[in-house]
């Protein structure tokens, strides 16, 4: 499955990025981070903090326009401190969404491997417990390589935790 990502259209509204996404021919799509509003602003594809019936909501529209949602990006490093809180609502939304990935990376300033195993032990079960993966991607910092990538999901030791290449 190849998705095209709607970051790349990040200075247009979300409704462009999607129908962009179809037009070029794709069928399946990957929510990214910010979309500009009608009056320019920066606005989030779905905020962290949003009930997962607006993922519902966002998951129908992809699939009316022919597209199926296949990632949604966290928007949040695991080591941060409200790490577990955002990526589980991240969960319940791609749940209620539809969308199998919820991707999170490391920053290239490096961090916590222990933290990060630590979490996503626990993250894990409710990844897998809502129909979905918490997905790493190599990035920076802490998944700077495949192989740091693979030696923290090893790490995890879950199911509900995978590595992803985007």
């Amino acid at each position: 499955q190849i998705a095209c990502m709607t970051l790349p259209y990040s200075q247009f509204p979300l409704e462009r990025a999607l129908s962009g996404i179809r037009s070029a021919g794709y069928r399946y799509v990957a929510w990214g981070t910010t979309h500009k509003s009608a009056d320019g602003k920066p606005e989030p594809v779905l905020a962290a903090d949003a009930p997962p019936a607006q993922a519902k909501e966002l998951g129908k529209k992809c699939r009316d326009m022919g597209l199926e949602p296949l990632m949604m990006f966290s928007g949040i490093y695991p080591e941060a401190p409200r790490a577990e809180v955002v990526l589980t609502s991240r969960v319940k939304q791609a749940a209620a969404g539809g969308v199998p990935q919820v991707l999170t990376f490391g920053h290239t300033m490096g961090g916590n491997r222990k933290l990060w195993v630590e979490r996503l032990t626990r993250l894990g079960p409710i990844a897998r417990d809502h129909g979905g993966l918490i997905v790493v991607k190599q990035h920076g910092g802490e998944t700077g390589t495949g192989a740091a990538c693979a030696e923290i999901v090893r790490a995890v030791a879950d199911e509900g935790v995978k590595v992803n290449y985007d």
